[in-house]
Protein backbone atom coordinates (compact mmCIF):
# COMPACT_ATOMS: atom_id res chain seq x y z
CA UNK A 1 0.00 0.00 0.00
CA UNK A 2 1.28 3.46 -0.90
CA UNK A 3 2.05 5.87 1.89
CA UNK A 4 0.12 9.14 2.17
CA UNK A 5 3.17 11.13 1.07
CA UNK A 6 3.58 9.04 -2.11
CA UNK A 7 -0.11 9.36 -2.91
CA UNK A 8 0.14 13.13 -2.48
CA UNK A 9 3.19 13.36 -4.74
CA UNK A 10 1.40 11.36 -7.42
CA UNK A 11 -1.55 13.74 -7.21
CA UNK A 12 0.77 16.73 -7.59
CA UNK A 13 2.43 15.13 -10.61
CA UNK A 14 -0.91 14.42 -12.27
CA UNK A 15 -2.04 17.96 -11.51
CA UNK A 16 0.98 19.50 -13.24
CA UNK A 17 0.43 17.32 -16.32
CA UNK A 18 -3.23 18.24 -16.41
CA UNK A 19 -2.34 21.93 -16.25
CA UNK A 20 -0.22 21.54 -19.40
CA UNK A 21 -3.20 20.07 -21.25
CA UNK A 22 -5.28 23.16 -20.38
CA UNK A 23 -8.57 21.69 -19.28
CA UNK A 24 -9.90 25.24 -19.06
CA UNK A 25 -11.15 26.06 -22.54
CA UNK A 26 -8.15 26.93 -24.77
CA UNK A 27 -8.26 29.62 -27.43
CA UNK A 28 -7.92 27.39 -30.49
CA UNK A 29 -9.47 27.30 -33.92
CA UNK A 30 -12.70 25.36 -34.39
CA UNK A 31 -10.91 22.46 -36.11
CA UNK A 32 -8.34 22.21 -33.32
CA UNK A 33 -11.10 22.41 -30.71
CA UNK A 34 -12.93 19.47 -32.27
CA UNK A 35 -9.77 17.37 -32.09
CA UNK A 36 -9.06 18.43 -28.49
CA UNK A 37 -12.51 17.44 -27.25
CA UNK A 38 -12.64 14.20 -29.23
CA UNK A 39 -9.18 13.15 -28.02
CA UNK A 40 -9.39 14.49 -24.47
CA UNK A 41 -12.71 12.97 -23.53
CA UNK A 42 -12.16 9.69 -25.35
CA UNK A 43 -9.34 9.03 -22.88
CA UNK A 44 -11.94 8.38 -20.17
CA UNK A 45 -14.92 7.10 -22.17
CA UNK A 46 -15.64 3.54 -23.26
CA UNK A 47 -17.43 4.00 -26.55
CA UNK A 48 -19.88 1.63 -28.17
CA UNK A 49 -18.00 -1.54 -28.91
CA UNK A 50 -20.62 -3.08 -31.19
CA UNK A 51 -23.89 -2.49 -32.96
CA UNK A 52 -26.84 -2.81 -30.54
CA UNK A 53 -28.71 -6.11 -30.66
CA UNK A 54 -32.06 -4.74 -31.76
CA UNK A 55 -33.55 -8.18 -32.40
CA UNK A 56 -33.34 -8.99 -28.70
CA UNK A 57 -34.07 -5.45 -27.55
CA UNK A 58 -30.72 -5.20 -25.83
CA UNK A 59 -27.74 -3.02 -26.68
CA UNK A 60 -24.47 -4.93 -26.36
CA UNK A 61 -22.72 -1.78 -25.23
CA UNK A 62 -25.05 -1.08 -22.32
CA UNK A 63 -22.65 -2.58 -19.81
CA UNK A 64 -19.73 -0.39 -20.95
CA UNK A 65 -21.01 3.17 -21.17
CA UNK A 66 -24.20 5.19 -21.19
CA UNK A 67 -24.24 8.10 -23.62
CA UNK A 68 -26.06 10.71 -21.57
CA UNK A 69 -28.30 13.38 -23.08
CA UNK A 70 -29.67 14.74 -19.80
CA UNK A 71 -26.88 17.13 -18.78
CA UNK A 72 -27.92 20.60 -17.60
CA UNK A 73 -24.31 21.80 -17.99
CA UNK A 74 -24.01 22.18 -21.79
CA UNK A 75 -20.51 23.73 -21.77
CA UNK A 76 -19.13 21.38 -19.09
CA UNK A 77 -18.42 24.39 -16.87
CA UNK A 78 -18.57 22.45 -13.59
CA UNK A 79 -15.68 20.19 -14.60
CA UNK A 80 -13.54 23.09 -15.78
CA UNK A 81 -14.14 25.08 -12.60
CA UNK A 82 -13.42 22.02 -10.44
CA UNK A 83 -10.17 21.41 -12.32
CA UNK A 84 -9.17 25.04 -11.81
CA UNK A 85 -9.86 24.76 -8.08
CA UNK A 86 -7.92 21.51 -7.83
CA UNK A 87 -4.93 22.97 -9.64
CA UNK A 88 -4.93 25.95 -7.28
CA UNK A 89 -5.02 23.70 -4.21
CA UNK A 90 -2.37 21.30 -5.49
CA UNK A 91 -0.10 24.16 -6.57
CA UNK A 92 -0.31 25.60 -3.05
CA UNK A 93 0.53 22.24 -1.50
CA UNK A 94 3.33 21.61 -4.00
CA UNK A 95 4.93 24.96 -3.16
CA UNK A 96 4.78 24.20 0.56
CA UNK A 97 1.97 26.65 1.27
CA UNK A 98 -0.56 24.62 3.21
CA UNK A 99 -2.29 27.69 4.63
CA UNK A 100 -5.09 28.05 2.07
CA UNK A 101 -6.94 31.35 2.03
CA UNK A 102 -10.67 31.14 2.64
CA UNK A 103 -12.91 34.14 2.16
CA UNK A 104 -15.73 34.99 4.51
CA UNK A 105 -19.22 36.08 3.51
CA UNK A 106 -20.29 38.81 5.92
CA UNK A 107 -23.86 38.77 4.66
CA UNK A 108 -25.63 40.56 1.82
CA UNK A 109 -25.78 43.86 3.71
CA UNK A 110 -22.02 44.18 4.05
CA UNK A 111 -20.07 46.10 1.41
CA UNK A 112 -17.23 43.58 1.73
CA UNK A 113 -19.57 40.62 1.30
CA UNK A 114 -18.63 37.99 -1.25
CA UNK A 115 -22.32 37.73 -2.07
CA UNK A 116 -22.42 41.43 -2.98
CA UNK A 117 -19.37 40.98 -5.19
CA UNK A 118 -21.01 38.09 -7.07
CA UNK A 119 -24.26 40.01 -7.44
CA UNK A 120 -22.46 43.07 -8.79
CA UNK A 121 -20.48 41.05 -11.34
CA UNK A 122 -23.63 39.17 -12.35
CA UNK A 123 -25.44 42.47 -12.97
CA UNK A 124 -22.64 43.68 -15.23
CA UNK A 125 -22.60 40.37 -17.09
CA UNK A 126 -26.39 40.23 -17.53
CA UNK A 127 -26.71 43.98 -18.19
CA UNK A 128 -29.31 44.31 -15.43
CA UNK A 129 -29.87 47.09 -12.91
CA UNK A 130 -29.46 44.70 -9.98
CA UNK A 131 -29.13 40.98 -9.32
CA UNK A 132 -30.09 39.00 -6.22
CA UNK A 133 -28.71 35.52 -5.53
CA UNK A 134 -31.03 32.87 -4.10
CA UNK A 135 -29.62 30.14 -1.82
CA UNK A 136 -29.52 26.41 -2.48
CA UNK A 137 -32.97 24.86 -2.23
CA UNK A 138 -34.83 28.13 -2.85
CA UNK A 139 -36.43 28.44 -6.27
CA UNK A 140 -35.94 31.95 -7.73
CA UNK A 141 -39.24 31.89 -9.63
CA UNK A 142 -41.16 31.00 -6.46
CA UNK A 143 -39.39 33.80 -4.58
CA UNK A 144 -40.23 36.41 -7.20
CA UNK A 145 -43.87 35.37 -7.72
CA UNK A 146 -44.44 35.22 -3.95
CA UNK A 147 -43.23 38.79 -3.49
CA UNK A 148 -45.57 40.06 -6.19
CA UNK A 149 -48.49 38.10 -4.75
CA UNK A 150 -47.87 39.43 -1.26
CA UNK A 151 -48.26 42.98 -2.53
CA UNK A 152 -51.37 42.25 -4.59
CA UNK A 153 -53.18 39.13 -5.73
CA UNK A 154 -52.61 38.97 -9.49
CA UNK A 155 -53.37 36.47 -12.24
CA UNK A 156 -50.28 34.47 -13.20
CA UNK A 157 -50.20 33.58 -16.89
CA UNK A 158 -47.80 30.75 -17.61
CA UNK A 159 -46.84 29.05 -20.86
CA UNK A 160 -48.11 25.47 -21.17
CA UNK A 161 -44.53 24.18 -21.30
CA UNK A 162 -42.94 26.52 -18.75
CA UNK A 163 -41.38 24.93 -15.69
CA UNK A 164 -43.98 24.87 -12.91
CA UNK A 165 -43.34 23.70 -9.36
CA UNK A 166 -45.82 22.80 -6.66
CA UNK A 167 -45.04 25.92 -4.61
CA UNK A 168 -46.19 28.28 -7.35
CA UNK A 169 -49.23 26.14 -8.14
CA UNK A 170 -50.21 26.17 -4.46
CA UNK A 171 -49.54 29.84 -3.76
CA UNK A 172 -51.31 31.20 -6.84
CA UNK A 173 -54.29 28.84 -6.39
CA UNK A 174 -57.07 29.88 -8.76
CA UNK A 175 -54.98 32.72 -10.21
CA UNK A 176 -52.79 30.40 -12.31
CA UNK A 177 -53.80 30.55 -15.98
CA UNK A 178 -52.14 28.57 -18.78
CA UNK A 179 -51.84 29.78 -22.36
CA UNK A 180 -50.87 27.84 -25.49
CA UNK A 181 -47.16 27.28 -25.95
CA UNK A 182 -45.47 30.28 -27.61
CA UNK A 183 -48.81 31.61 -28.92
CA UNK A 184 -49.21 35.39 -28.67
CA UNK A 185 -52.90 35.29 -29.57
CA UNK A 186 -53.67 32.77 -26.83
CA UNK A 187 -51.95 34.95 -24.22
CA UNK A 188 -53.74 38.06 -25.51
CA UNK A 189 -57.16 36.42 -25.12
CA UNK A 190 -56.37 35.18 -21.59
CA UNK A 191 -55.24 38.64 -20.44
CA UNK A 192 -58.29 40.31 -22.00
CA UNK A 193 -60.51 37.89 -20.09
CA UNK A 194 -58.81 37.97 -16.68
CA UNK A 195 -57.00 41.31 -16.60
CA UNK A 196 -53.35 42.39 -16.16
CA UNK A 197 -51.00 40.18 -14.16
CA UNK A 198 -47.69 38.32 -14.24
CA UNK A 199 -46.63 36.53 -17.42
CA UNK A 200 -44.12 33.68 -16.94
CA UNK A 201 -42.24 32.26 -19.91
CA UNK A 202 -38.91 30.57 -20.61
CA UNK A 203 -36.57 32.04 -23.20
CA UNK A 204 -35.52 28.48 -24.14
CA UNK A 205 -37.86 25.68 -23.12
CA UNK A 206 -36.19 22.76 -21.40
CA UNK A 207 -38.58 20.09 -22.64
CA UNK A 208 -38.52 20.85 -26.36
CA UNK A 209 -35.75 23.40 -26.97
CA UNK A 210 -38.25 25.79 -28.54
CA UNK A 211 -37.34 29.47 -28.30
CA UNK A 212 -39.84 32.05 -27.07
CA UNK A 213 -40.83 35.01 -29.29
CA UNK A 214 -39.38 37.42 -26.74
CA UNK A 215 -39.81 40.63 -28.75
CA UNK A 216 -43.53 39.97 -29.33
CA UNK A 217 -44.09 38.86 -25.74
CA UNK A 218 -42.35 41.98 -24.49
CA UNK A 219 -44.45 44.26 -26.69
CA UNK A 220 -47.75 42.58 -25.76
CA UNK A 221 -47.15 42.63 -22.00
CA UNK A 222 -46.18 46.31 -22.10
CA UNK A 223 -49.30 47.22 -24.07
CA UNK A 224 -51.57 45.28 -21.69
CA UNK A 225 -49.88 46.54 -18.50
CA UNK A 226 -48.52 43.12 -17.45
CA UNK A 227 -45.21 42.21 -15.83
CA UNK A 228 -43.10 39.80 -17.88
CA UNK A 229 -40.88 37.29 -16.05
CA UNK A 230 -38.42 35.39 -18.24
CA UNK A 231 -36.78 32.17 -17.05
CA UNK A 232 -33.28 32.02 -18.55
CA UNK A 233 -32.20 28.74 -16.93
CA UNK A 234 -31.63 26.99 -20.28
CA UNK A 235 -30.20 30.07 -22.03
CA UNK A 236 -27.42 31.22 -19.69
CA UNK A 237 -23.89 30.23 -20.79
CA UNK A 238 -25.19 29.21 -24.24
CA UNK A 239 -26.71 32.32 -25.85
CA UNK A 240 -25.49 35.87 -26.23
CA UNK A 241 -22.04 37.28 -26.92
CA UNK A 242 -20.80 36.43 -23.42
CA UNK A 243 -23.32 33.69 -22.63
CA UNK A 244 -25.63 36.15 -20.86
CA UNK A 245 -28.81 34.61 -22.28
CA UNK A 246 -31.45 35.37 -24.89
CA UNK A 247 -32.67 38.63 -23.32
CA UNK A 248 -29.18 40.12 -23.51
CA UNK A 249 -28.62 38.64 -26.97
CA UNK A 250 -31.74 40.44 -28.27
CA UNK A 251 -30.86 43.64 -26.37
CA UNK A 252 -34.13 43.52 -24.40
CA UNK A 253 -32.64 43.90 -20.92
CA UNK A 254 -34.05 47.44 -20.55
CA UNK A 255 -37.56 46.18 -21.31
CA UNK A 256 -37.44 42.94 -19.30
CA UNK A 257 -36.11 43.84 -15.84
CA UNK A 258 -37.30 40.60 -14.22
CA UNK A 259 -35.31 37.54 -15.21
CA UNK A 260 -34.79 34.42 -13.14
CA UNK A 261 -32.50 31.43 -13.55
CA UNK A 262 -31.34 28.34 -11.78
CA UNK A 263 -27.64 27.91 -12.51
CA UNK A 264 -26.74 24.28 -13.33
CA UNK A 265 -25.28 25.57 -16.62
CA UNK A 266 -22.69 27.37 -14.50
CA UNK A 267 -22.04 24.33 -12.34
CA UNK A 268 -23.88 25.92 -9.41
CA UNK A 269 -26.83 25.03 -7.19
CA UNK A 270 -27.69 28.69 -6.66
CA UNK A 271 -30.28 30.78 -8.46
CA UNK A 272 -30.55 34.42 -9.42
CA UNK A 273 -33.15 37.14 -9.97
CA UNK A 274 -32.56 40.32 -11.94
CA UNK A 275 -34.64 43.27 -10.79
CA UNK A 276 -34.81 47.00 -10.07
CA UNK A 277 -32.66 48.40 -7.28
CA UNK A 278 -35.83 49.17 -5.31
CA UNK A 279 -36.69 45.43 -5.24
CA UNK A 280 -33.39 44.18 -3.79
CA UNK A 281 -34.19 44.40 -0.08
CA UNK A 282 -37.59 42.78 -0.63
CA UNK A 283 -36.23 39.85 -2.62
CA UNK A 284 -33.12 39.03 -0.59
CA UNK A 285 -33.30 36.01 1.63
CA UNK A 286 -32.45 36.44 5.33
CA UNK A 287 -29.94 33.58 5.15
CA UNK A 288 -26.50 34.00 3.60
CA UNK A 289 -25.71 32.21 0.38
CA UNK A 290 -23.03 29.49 0.73
CA UNK A 291 -19.47 30.80 0.41
CA UNK A 292 -18.17 27.79 -1.53
CA UNK A 293 -20.97 28.17 -4.08
CA UNK A 294 -20.21 31.88 -4.49
CA UNK A 295 -16.50 31.25 -5.02
CA UNK A 296 -17.21 28.71 -7.75
CA UNK A 297 -19.79 30.97 -9.35
CA UNK A 298 -17.25 33.79 -9.69
CA UNK A 299 -14.94 31.43 -11.57
CA UNK A 300 -17.78 30.09 -13.69
CA UNK A 301 -19.00 33.53 -14.84
CA UNK A 302 -15.54 34.58 -16.01
CA UNK A 303 -15.05 31.19 -17.64
CA UNK A 304 -18.31 31.42 -19.59
CA UNK A 305 -17.71 35.00 -20.70
CA UNK A 306 -14.30 34.22 -22.18
CA UNK A 307 -15.15 31.10 -24.16
CA UNK A 308 -17.33 32.00 -27.12
CA UNK A 309 -15.69 29.18 -29.10
CA UNK A 310 -17.37 26.61 -26.85
CA UNK A 311 -20.78 28.10 -27.62
CA UNK A 312 -19.99 27.98 -31.34
CA UNK A 313 -18.89 24.36 -31.05
CA UNK A 314 -22.06 23.42 -29.14
CA UNK A 315 -24.20 25.04 -31.83
CA UNK A 316 -22.37 23.23 -34.63
CA UNK A 317 -22.69 19.86 -32.88
CA UNK A 318 -26.38 20.46 -32.15
CA UNK A 319 -27.06 21.34 -35.77
CA UNK A 320 -25.09 18.31 -36.95
CA UNK A 321 -27.09 15.89 -34.81
CA UNK A 322 -30.47 17.49 -35.56
CA UNK A 323 -29.84 17.57 -39.31
CA UNK A 324 -28.94 13.87 -39.25
CA UNK A 325 -32.12 13.04 -37.33
CA UNK A 326 -34.30 15.10 -39.69
CA UNK A 327 -32.68 13.48 -42.75
CA UNK A 328 -33.61 10.05 -41.35
CA UNK A 329 -37.29 11.00 -41.36
CA UNK A 330 -37.96 11.96 -37.76
CA UNK A 331 -40.45 14.84 -37.39
CA UNK A 332 -38.70 18.19 -37.23
CA UNK A 333 -41.13 20.50 -35.41
CA UNK A 334 -38.74 20.96 -32.49
CA UNK A 335 -35.58 20.01 -34.34
CA UNK A 336 -35.60 23.21 -36.39
CA UNK A 337 -35.15 25.53 -33.41
CA UNK A 338 -31.48 26.61 -33.08
CA UNK A 339 -30.98 25.29 -29.56
CA UNK A 340 -28.97 22.54 -27.90
CA UNK A 341 -32.17 20.93 -26.58
CA UNK A 342 -34.87 19.11 -28.52
CA UNK A 343 -37.84 16.89 -27.82
CA UNK A 344 -39.15 13.89 -29.71
CA UNK A 345 -42.90 14.07 -29.11
CA UNK A 346 -44.08 10.46 -29.15
CA UNK A 347 -47.54 11.03 -27.70
CA UNK A 348 -48.48 7.91 -25.77
CA UNK A 349 -46.99 7.20 -22.33
CA UNK A 350 -46.58 3.48 -22.93
CA UNK A 351 -44.73 4.12 -26.20
CA UNK A 352 -42.50 6.72 -24.53
CA UNK A 353 -41.60 4.22 -21.83
CA UNK A 354 -40.94 1.49 -24.39
CA UNK A 355 -38.67 3.63 -26.57
CA UNK A 356 -36.91 5.15 -23.56
CA UNK A 357 -36.15 1.71 -22.13
CA UNK A 358 -34.92 0.50 -25.50
CA UNK A 359 -32.58 3.48 -25.91
CA UNK A 360 -31.17 2.87 -22.43
CA UNK A 361 -30.54 -0.76 -23.30
CA UNK A 362 -28.50 0.56 -26.25
CA UNK A 363 -26.52 2.92 -24.03
CA UNK A 364 -28.43 6.15 -24.80
CA UNK A 365 -29.95 8.00 -21.86
CA UNK A 366 -32.67 10.63 -22.38
CA UNK A 367 -35.26 12.14 -20.05
CA UNK A 368 -38.97 11.33 -20.18
CA UNK A 369 -41.68 13.96 -19.79
CA UNK A 370 -45.16 12.56 -19.35
CA UNK A 371 -48.56 13.95 -18.40
CA UNK A 372 -49.15 16.11 -16.33
CA UNK A 373 -45.73 17.78 -16.89
CA UNK A 374 -46.77 18.01 -20.56
CA UNK A 375 -50.30 18.06 -22.01
CA UNK A 376 -52.07 14.71 -22.24
CA UNK A 377 -51.06 12.49 -25.19
CA UNK A 378 -48.07 14.76 -25.84
CA UNK A 379 -45.49 12.76 -23.87
CA UNK A 380 -41.96 13.19 -25.14
CA UNK A 381 -38.29 12.32 -24.80
CA UNK A 382 -36.06 15.28 -24.02
CA UNK A 383 -32.51 15.46 -25.39
CA UNK A 384 -29.91 17.91 -24.06
CA UNK A 385 -26.62 18.11 -25.93
CA UNK A 386 -23.31 18.71 -24.17
CA UNK A 387 -20.25 20.21 -25.88
CA UNK A 388 -18.11 17.25 -24.78
CA UNK A 389 -19.94 14.82 -27.05
CA UNK A 390 -17.53 13.69 -29.76
CA UNK A 391 -18.41 13.22 -33.41
CA UNK A 392 -18.04 9.47 -32.92
CA UNK A 393 -20.57 9.53 -30.09
CA UNK A 394 -23.04 11.55 -32.13
CA UNK A 395 -22.68 9.19 -35.10
CA UNK A 396 -23.28 6.18 -32.83
CA UNK A 397 -26.45 7.85 -31.57
CA UNK A 398 -27.59 8.43 -35.15
CA UNK A 399 -26.92 4.77 -35.98
CA UNK A 400 -29.10 3.63 -33.09
CA UNK A 401 -31.95 5.94 -34.11
CA UNK A 402 -31.67 4.67 -37.69
CA UNK A 403 -31.85 1.05 -36.52
CA UNK A 404 -34.96 1.95 -34.52
CA UNK A 405 -36.58 3.10 -37.75
CA UNK A 406 -35.42 0.09 -39.75
CA UNK A 407 -36.73 -2.33 -37.13
CA UNK A 408 -39.86 -0.22 -36.54
CA UNK A 409 -39.15 0.05 -32.86
CA UNK A 410 -40.02 3.72 -33.40
CA UNK A 411 -42.78 4.79 -35.80
CA UNK A 412 -42.40 8.57 -35.95
CA UNK A 413 -44.82 8.90 -38.85
CA UNK A 414 -47.57 8.27 -36.27
CA UNK A 415 -46.28 10.76 -33.69
CA UNK A 416 -48.22 13.98 -32.95
CA UNK A 417 -45.60 16.26 -34.51
CA UNK A 418 -45.55 14.30 -37.80
CA UNK A 419 -48.69 15.96 -39.16
CA UNK A 420 -48.96 19.29 -40.93
CA UNK A 421 -49.41 22.27 -38.62
CA UNK A 422 -49.83 20.16 -35.46
CA UNK A 423 -51.28 21.78 -32.35
CA UNK A 424 -48.83 20.18 -29.97
CA UNK A 425 -49.01 22.03 -26.68
CA UNK A 426 -52.24 23.79 -25.75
Amino acid sequence: MLSKSKILMRCIGKCSKTAKREYMYPSNTSADVEQIWDADYMDNINMFDSTPDLENGQGKSAQTFTLDFTSSDPLDVAKSVANAENRSVMTSIGSGNTSLKYRLNYGPDSASSLQCEVEEKSSIWLQSECTVMTPVGKDPLTTLVDKFQQAKSLPVYIDALARLNNDIAGHTQNNLINFNHNEIESLFLRIKEHGPGLVVIQSVYGKTGTIAPLEKMCQLTRELDCTLIVDETNALAVYGEEGAGKVAELDLHDFIPYRIARLPALGSNLGLITCFKSNVDTLREPLNVGIDELDRLLLAIEHVKENAWARDLLRSKSKYLKDKIIDMGYPGIHLHHPSHIFGLCIGDTSRVNEISNFLKSCGVNTEKHTHPSVPEYRDLLQWKLNVTKSTTQLNNTVDILREMLDKRVARPWNWPDAFKRPRLFT
